[in-house]
């Protein structure tokens, strides 16, 4: 009986399936695939480096466009917002507003143009030919004593 079952029997402290079976003591017999596995890690860990760097630097920026518009546009909003300035710009007097104005651009490295006119036409003024103008309007069209539309344009650029 002990020979017929020999070949179901497992020798105690070894392993039936191939791939259960531990590696020979010799550590390192293949020293060529641990160096290109260590490679490759290597290569992995900078392009991962490198992509982040690149893609953050670019989100962390917005461009000098984006960055004039918002600034015009708070600008504008507030001189709407602010009953003494909407006064001032429906009555034509833009020193106080043009003050207001310096104000709040000169931090962004930005210089100004401001021009008046009616709501149903374009608004012009001076400003460097050579530059990159950002412009924004809105109209102011009434305050509680009279109703005379008007619309305020700024035309800033680097300077």
């Amino acid at each position: 009986m002990k020979n017929k079952n020999k070949k179901n029997q497992v020798k105690q402290g070894t392993c039936q399936a191939p791939f259960l079976v531990p590696p020979k003591t010799e550590v390192f017999r293949g020293k060529k695939g641990i160096i290109r596995i260590l490679e490759a890690a290597i290569a992995v860990v900078m392009l991962i480096g490198f992509s982040f760097y690149a893609f953050s630097s670019q989100a962390q920026r917005p461009s000098m466009e984006e960055s004039a518009y918002k600034i015009e546009h708070q600008i504008l909003r507030e001189i709407a917002d602010n009953y003494t300035l909407r006064d001032k710009v429906l009555k034509g007097d833009l020193t106080e507003v043009n003050r207001t104005i310096e104000s709040r651009i000169a931090e962004f490295g930005l210089a100004f143009s401001t021009a008046t006119c009616r709501s149903e036409e374009s608004c012009f003024a001076k400003y460097p030919g050579d530059k990159n103008i950002y412009a924004d309007d809105i109209i102011i069209s009434t305050n509680l004593s009279y109703y005379a539309p008007k619309k305020l344009a700024i035309f800033a650029w680097a300077k």
